[in-house]
């Protein structure tokens, strides 16, 4: 009845905070399931309770029984044949504590079923991210204010005392909904300030998230140390950002330490919705490709098989890709028609270069010799750091004021390789390591940068670069 419902509502609302640290995701429909769970859950915690009891009282009875026949304890363990022992339970005891639990396993199993049932049900939970502990305590300590001052003789005793609080007119029902409206659209709305990076910690592999307030893009997401990359890091990470629409996902090509992590999002993430896909001309007919392109379509994304010279469509970001060339042919080797993208926002410049090697970045610096630029901000050191890539003339041409090195700590490839290091060294970069800082989260207004890893000896470390520098 009504008395159910409000019992339910209060349950979503109080336990709201919690689920979303952890879970990232609100249920709009538990508030219903709890009309059916609530009711049973009387007589599955006293099917348990009963079962616990007998198996009590065999046990006590049991432990009791050698110390004398003629006790009460004696006859209960010798009725049904127990032994004098501690361990041994009477046969019919254990039966009788079975019976008992089982109206307790059926209400569990149906709670389990129901919940199945509802996951089917389109836009059954919302993503809504992690809240910072800070709007958790805010929440908590307005919804315990308010429900002081809307009883009344808590109300009536601090007003004695001179404290107002609220409005007497404030404690209408009414009122009170749109005092709870406020403070859960506290709680869940995470606004967006300037551009954010994410180099996700994805061990041996490449992930790489994009965000603004108009956009969301991921560039990249694989691993070749955690083939559950997707299900264990993209998926929450996503969630906890409170990602529902990815605008583009950018493949620089398909290898699995760049691609397995979004293999898994287009198959099993329901929750996040994709909007365009985008991987390299050079690819085209690729086996690899083609799957990418099916699960995408599945997904109602469109695709689209980009070189240099195209845009990826942004509002607040401008994201040019520099290559591959138009026309080049498909070979074997993935790597060298990997997508790089030069991506700015205000003064702020980052390279994305997938694994393009030494041959690669001399056709890119063919073509953007011959015009001014500015210098990178930022660079995601191709191929993980390896020697085969980020050359003395490529890093000079681009000067980054900071690097990151993106691999997993004890990979079988020795990245990165401690002539790439020295090469960027050289250059007087900042370099940062996903497998010493953990994830590294980059923020710009596009005048001014931040940047953080998440692993211990980093967390919390900032380091400033109070004005970005052409």
């Amino acid at each position: 009845g009504y008395e159910t419902l409000m019992l339910s509502l209060a349950i979503q609302l109080y336990t709201m905070p919690i689920q979303l640290y952890h879970y990232f995701t609100f249920p709009m429909l538990g508030i219903f399931l709890n009309l059916i769970v609530i009711p049973l859950l009387t007589y599955a915690a006293g099917s348990g309770l009963l079962a616990l009891g007998i198996y009590s009282i065999a046990f006590v009875g049991g432990k009791m029984g050698g110390m004398g026949r003629g006790s009460i304890a004696g006859v209960l363990s010798a009725f049904g044949g127990a032994a004098s022992g501690i361990s041994e339970i009477p046969e019919i005891f254990r039966i009788a504590a079975s019976a008992c639990t089982g109206p307790g396993h059926y209400i569990f199993q149906l709670y389990e079923w129901l919940c199945i049932q509802v996951e089917r049900v389109p836009f059954h939970s919302i993503v809504a991210g992690r809240p910072e502990m800070w709007k958790i305590g805010v929440f908590y300590v307005a919804l315990g204010i308010r429900y002081v001052w809307s009883v009344g003789e808590a109300r009536e005793n601090l007003e004695r005392k001179g404290i107002v609080l609220f409005p007497k007119e404030w404690n209408a029902p009414g009122k009170n909904s749109v005092f709870i409206a406020v403070a859960v659209v506290f709680l869940v709305v995470q606004p967006v300030h300037g551009f954010q990076s994410w180099f996700l910690d994805v061990g041996q592999g490449d992930g790489v998230f994009l965000r603004t307030r108009d956009e969301a893009i991921l560039s990249d997401c694989g691993s070749s140390q955690d083939k559950k990359i997707g299900k264990n890091v993209l998926g929450p990470f996503l969630k906890s950002q409170g990602i529902r629409t990815l605008d583009w996902i950018l493949v620089s090509h398909a290898d699995a330490d760049h691609t397995n992590g979004i293999e898994w999002l287009l198959k099993e993430e329901a929750d996040i919705r994709v909007r365009n896909l985008a991987l390299p001309a050079a690819g085209k007919g690729q086996e690899a490709y083609k799957k990418l392109e099916t699960l995408a379509r599945k997904r109602g994304a469109e695709v689209y098989y980009l070189h240099r010279g195209e845009t990826v469509r942004a509002k607040s970001l401008a994201l040019r890709c520099l290559y591959p060339e138009a026309g080049e042919k498909p070979v074997e080797e993935r790597n060298s028609h990997s997508l790089v993208f030069d991506v700015t926002y205000g003064k702020f410049r980052m390279l994305l270069t997938g694994d393009i090697g030494v041959e690669d970045e001399r056709k890119i610096l063919a073509v953007e010799e011959d015009k001014k630029r500015e210098k990178v901000t930022l660079l995601k050191a191709a191929h993980h750091g390896s020697n085969g890539s980020s050359s003395e003339e490529f890093l000079e041409c681009f000067s980054p004021a900071f690097t990151v090195l993106s691999y997993g700590e004890g990979n079988t490839y020795g990245h990165p390789a401690p002539e790439a290091v020295e090469r960027l060294e050289q250059t007087g970069t900042e370099i940062w390591r996903t497998a010493d800082s953990g994830a590294v989260n980059v923020w710009t207004d596009g005048k001014r940068m931040y940047i953080k890893g998440y692993k211990k000896q980093d967390y919390g470390k900032k380091r400033d670069k109070k004005q970005i520098k052409n």
